[in-house]
């Protein structure tokens, strides 16, 4: 038999979490682009509030030889809030394996602009 102390999860439970998400992208040559659409139920142990999120994003990357730019836009509700992103970033081949990376994010959450930006050096090998 079944131990008493055995806790079992039914569908719907405290603590369950449900989505799902489309995705569609497009590559043609060196460009390539991208469309989500999603929604998810985020039961965070049975928090009051309303834990619907539903989103969507469209992005574009393009390369023209060492450069590569990328850009992405998201919009989305949760908790009655919402939410706005944007991306650009782009990468610069200097060296075989290695590159410049710059990018610059954009979030909209909760009455609140923020705006961060960064930078990096990579290398492959």
């Amino acid at each position: 038999g079944e131990d008493p102390g055995d806790t079992i999860t039914a569908v719907g439970a405290p603590g369950d979490t449900y989505g799902a998400a489309v995705v569609g992208e497009m590559i043609y040559a060196s460009f390539l682009a991208d469309v989500q659409l999603g929604y998810e139920n985020i039961d965070l142990d049975n928090q009051s509030g309303d834990n619907d999120h539903a989103f969507g994003s469209v992005g574009m990357q393009y390369k023209e030889g060492a450069y590569r730019f990328s850009l992405e836009g998201g919009l989305g509700r949760y908790d009655g809030d919402d939410r706005r992103s944007a991306a650009f970033g782009s990468q610069v081949d200097v060296a075989r394996g290695m590159s410049l990376n710059l990018g610059v994010n954009y979030v909209y959450e909760n009455d609140d602009d923020d705006v961060t930006s960064i930078g990096s050096v990579r290398y492959e090998f």
